[in-house]
């Protein structure tokens, strides 16, 4: 994205390389721009590094700099502007403006109405920083010079003395540059952009934070362990040299605070209109496309109308989980970050990385476990003011309002889901919608716990319990946090394969009071017992490990199938599928039956000969450049409207649609001299007329075949080109059984989203990448009576010791 200097946008609006050459055939360059110092053209050192050349409608003027600044500035502030517009923002800064009273002037308007509050004000003098001079005709920033100097302070692990001595070497080097006098001055202006983050010092065993009231505490109260990991040590020792030691933590919570990361949001006109799309943009139509569409968030809205009353009021979403930071090193650590997620935004902005904010870093050799509410506690008091509202800047409407936040639910997978909530997922009781009411089996050879669900649950689901009530149940029971308070894990008695099922499933309803592990932070939340949606699942780790059992389950991958020895015992405990019960030989092994679902070693090998040489599209582009590529991208489909005749003498005919696929072969681009351009694509398209080039399998997948093309495109009557607006994307996988034909399959684009507000010709469900039709579960499960099939009779059968 440069300026473009054309008469129309004067050096003002951001255009791509292709559009300013556009706009400069056509409009021509604006009047008296001969220097380009808005594209990279330095000034000599006599002359202002201010340029006023004749601007259409505006006196807009700015300096020039060969540094990232504004990129960085507002990745800090979390401003990215989401249109073609980057920067200069819709503020301009005058040249009396200064950090107490500023004056901001928006492009082609009157001044505002109200004066920014003071974080707004701090932005601003940062833009006037990132146009300061380092010295007289200088190309680079006084914050760019800073920024860098910082970086490698902090790549090379200084010292703050060494650093600051650095400085003074460069101030009697380089009398003539704006030089900081130390490193605590440097460091000031970089924690003014967003950098900074709170250390807050914890107990090694997640019993206690070191803050508020209990800040200078040097040991924990609940353990008694060090905060230090030298506690023979004073707080600051002086070594023979005289240089300072201080101390080290055992352990620190990075903390970056929420709310002037809020508040920013509404620093830059694009953001601040962005954050209340929900309310301005949105389809309501009934469909769910948006949280805003969900009965959790309507919910909300209903039971706290003063919140709902303002669209700038934030709804956030909570995610954590752990990860290793040493990836596959064998270090053992779990660092656990926590994000929040801006709902205010649409889809397509709201999921994107750099929208998501980072809350904390729970450090750790082991993950913190329930005791992650010991970390949450900034995050929570925060939260906690901001329901209650902090003063923002508008940049927008030019006025101070009332902000506003509240967290609408969680994000994670299912053992984060008890960290969080607070309900164990193991054993018994694992289902944390029917808790007490969960019907389970014990599977004594399979050691693990199973829903009546997956052998013949037909009951209706049992009432959830609501927020206030668990609240009422957990009010008076205290919970005890640390990892050495925890009480000693017992272990139930196993029980033997004489005990009847009748006996071991007769039990008295427990109290679902004791089977909370705690009483979860967020109940501190004045809104969160109203909650009628808490916490959520993250789908893709279900896709992941459904995925990698269901592979490893259909492969027979040792120590991954979950059909081996052990479930087809359970089968035999159960009184169950009786085909597929393991039968002893003589020598004392066991033969396991080959159930349906086993493979042959020829169709292993062609199954993962398919997943090894499938490719997936990320783009357009033509087939011989993804020759060496990862990715496929040259699948194209066309639907075209045709009628039918049966004969000549035919009048009835018969309109209906046929489907072209083709290989995208070349792009051409058609320039009209500038006023506008056509992308055609020509292809090599299947024959589809014929059995010779199109077919349906057994399965109802659609394949075609490239040897048989409807033309070469080599006559005069051949029509291999197509608009680029008239395809859709489909993708190709070639079937190893039959030479030369390939299944066609689709898959809508990662950040193609149905919103309403068009035609749904473009958006290709996702279930459209399997042909099978709609089923009815219910009618699929046989019932007890029913004679299945479980057994495959063409497969070897698997032998255990």
């Amino acid at each position: 994205m440069i300026l473009c200097p054309c008469k129309k946008c004067g050096n003002i609006y951001w255009h791509s390389c292709e559009v300013v050459y556009e706009h400069l055939i056509v409009d021509g360059f604006i009047r008296g721009y001969k220097k380009w110092i808005f594209h990279g053209e330095c000034t000599s050192s006599g002359t202002s590094s201010m340029i006023n050349p004749t601007y259409p409608d505006t006196d807009y003027h700015q300096n020039v700099r060969q540094d990232d600044m504004e990129d960085m500035l507002r990745d800090a502030f979390n401003m990215r502007s989401h249109g073609e517009e980057s920067f200069p923002p819709d503020f301009i800064i005058s040249e009396d403006c200064n950090i107490t009273g500023n004056v901001f002037c928006e492009t082609g308007t009157s001044a505002p109405n109200e004066e920014p509050n003071e974080e707004a004000a701090k932005f601003y003098n940062l833009l006037n920083e990132m146009n300061e001079e380092l010295y007289e005709g200088s190309k680079y920033s006084k914050l760019s010079f800073y920024i860098r100097l910082f970086h490698l302070k902090c790549l090379g692990g200084w010292t703050g003395n060494s650093f600051t001595m650095l400085l003074e070497f460069l101030r009697e080097m380089f009398p003539f540059a704006k030089i900081p006098q130390s490193c605590q001055d440097m460091k000031r202006l970089i924690k003014d952009l967003g950098l900074g983050y709170d250390k807050i010092h914890s107990c090694p065993n997640d019993c206690m934070l070191y803050w508020g009231d209990q800040k200078n505490q040097q040991s924990c109260h609940v353990c008694g362990k060090s905060r230090w990991m030298n506690s023979n040590t004073e707080d600051v020792n002086t070594d023979e040299g005289g240089a300072q030691l201080r101390k080290k933590p055992v352990k620190v919570l990075r903390y970056f605070p929420l709310i002037p990361r809020l508040q920013r949001l509404f620093m830059s006109s694009k953001t601040a209109e962005s954050m209340t799309w929900h309310n301005d943009q949105r389809t309501d139509d009934g469909l769910l496309r948006h949280p805003a569409d969900s009965l959790a968030w309507k919910s909300f809205d209903s039971k706290f109308p003063s919140f709902a009353s303002d669209p700038r009021n934030v709804r956030l979403g909570l995610a954590a989980d752990g990860f290793n930071p040493f990836k596959i090193m064998s270090t053992s650590y779990s660092t656990w970050p926590v994000v929040l997620v801006l709902y205010n935004l649409p889809p397509w902005i709201c999921m994107k990385q750099s929208s998501f904010i980072l809350s904390m870093i729970i450090p750790g050799e082991k993950g913190p476990g329930n005791d992650i509410d010991i970390y949450l506690q900034p995050l929570i008091k925060e939260l906690k003011q901001l329901w209650s509202g902090v003063e923002t800047y508008d940049v927008l409407r030019k006025e101070n309002f009332n902000l506003r936040a509240a967290l609408l639910w969680t994000i994670n997978d299912f053992p984060a889901y008890a960290n969080l909530s607070g309900w164990s997922t193991k054993g018994r009781y694992a289902c944390p919608c029917c808790a007490a009411q969960t019907c389970s089996k014990w599977l004594l050879m399979g050691r693990s716990s199973l829903t009546w669900a997956t052998v013949g649950e037909y009951r209706g689901a049992p009432e959830q319990t609501v927020g206030s009530e668990i609240l009422f149940m957990l009010k008076d029971i205290n919970f005890s946090y640390g990892k050495i308070n925890q009480p000693p894990i017992t272990q139930t008695r196993r029980r033997s394969r004489d005990e009847s099922d009748d006996e071991s499933d007769e039990e008295d309803d427990p109290n679902e009071a004791e089977l909370w592990k705690k009483r979860s932070i967020f109940f501190e939340l004045p809104y969160w017992e109203h909650n009628i949606l808490r916490h959520n699942l993250d789908v893709m780790h279900i896709e992941k490990n459904v995925c990698e059992n269901v592979i490893g389950t259909i492969l027979n991958v040792d120590g991954k199938s979950k059909d081996n020895l052990q479930s087809r015992l359970d089968l035999v405990d159960m009184r169950i599928r009786r085909d597929l019960h393991p039968q002893v030989l003589p020598n004392g092994k066991y033969q396991l039956p080959p159930s349906i679902f086993s493979m042959s070693k020829k169709e292993k090998e062609v199954f993962c000969m398919v997943l090894k040489d499938i490719k997936f599209p990320d783009a357009f582009h033509t087939k011989y450049r993804e020759r060496m590529r990862r990715t496929q991208n040259c699948g194209v489909v066309v639907n075209s409207s045709i009628t039918s005749y049966a004969s000549a003498r035919d009048s009835n005919p018969v309109e209906g649609n046929v489907e072209y696929y083709g290989l995208l072969t070349d792009i051409i681009e058609l320039d009209y001299y500038g006023r506008w351009k056509v992308i055609l694509f020509r292809c090599d398209w299947a024959n589809v007329n014929t059995a010779r080039g199109i077919k349906k399998d057994q399965f109802g997948f659609t394949m075609v075949n490239f040897s048989r093309l409807i033309h070469t495109g080599q006559q005069l009557m051949d029509e291999p080109y197509v608009f680029s607006s008239q395809v859709k994307q489909v993708f190709y996988s070639k079937d190893p059984t039959d030479e030369g034909w390939y299944v066609v399959l689709r898959n809508t684009p990662r950040d193609l989203f149905d919103m309403g507000n068009g035609s749904r010709d473009d958006i290709v469900e996702r279930s459209e990448t399997l042909p099978f039709p709609e089923q009815n579960l219910d009618e699929n499960i046989p019932s007890t009576s029913t004679q299945y099939q479980w057994v495959r009779d063409d497969v070897n059968e698997d032998i255990y010791e």
